[in-house]
C-alpha cells in the first residue's frame, strides 16, 4: 500500500494482541470485562480499530483515485471488511465465558495482518 508504515503498525499491534490472547487461551482464562487487564486490552484494541478505520478510508479512496491499474473493487472489499473483524470477534469472544472466547479474539487478531498482506498484494498487482 502507499501507506505502508500504517499497515506495518497495524499488523504489529494486531499480532501483539494475538500473543496476549494466546497466553489467555493457554492459561485457560476467559476475557472478563471486570478484569483491569481486559479493560486496558480493550482500550488498545479501540486504538487499533481507529487505525483500521483510517486504513479502510485510505484504501477505498486510493483504489478509485489512483492512476495505477488495480482491482479496485477487491481492494475496497478488503478495506471495508477489515474494520468489521475485531468488533465481531470481540462481541463473540466476550460473550463466551470459556477460554474459547479468547481464542475467537485471537483468530480475529491474526486475521487482520493476513488481510492487510492481501491488500498489499492487490495494490502491487497489475491488472
Amino acid at each position: 500500500m502507499v501507506f505502508q508504515p500504517l499497515a506495518n503498525v497495524l499488523s504489529v499491534a494486531s499480532l501483539s494482541g494475538a500473543v496476549w490472547t494466546l497466553v489467555l487461551v493457554v492459561a485457560n482464562r476467559p476475557l472478563l470485562l471486570g478484569a483491569r487487564m481486559t479493560r486496558m486490552f480493550l482500550g488498545a484494541l479501540g486504538i487499533l480499530e481507529a487505525g483500521l478505520l483510517v486504513q479502510a478510508v485510505l484504501s477505498t479512496v486510493l483504489a478509485f483515485t489512483t492512476a495505477q491499474r488495480l482491482d479496485a473493487f477487491s481492494l475496497t472489499g478488503y478495506g471495508l471488511t477489515l474494520p468489521l473483524i475485531l468488533p465481531i470477534a470481540l462481541v463473540w469472544g466476550l460473550n463466551d465465558r470459556s477460554r474459547w472466547g479468547a481464542a475467537v479474539v485471537l483468530i480475529g487478531l491474526v486475521t487482520v495482518p493476513v488481510m492487510i498482506a492481501r491488500m498489499n498484494v492487490i495494490w502491487s498487482a497489475r491488472v
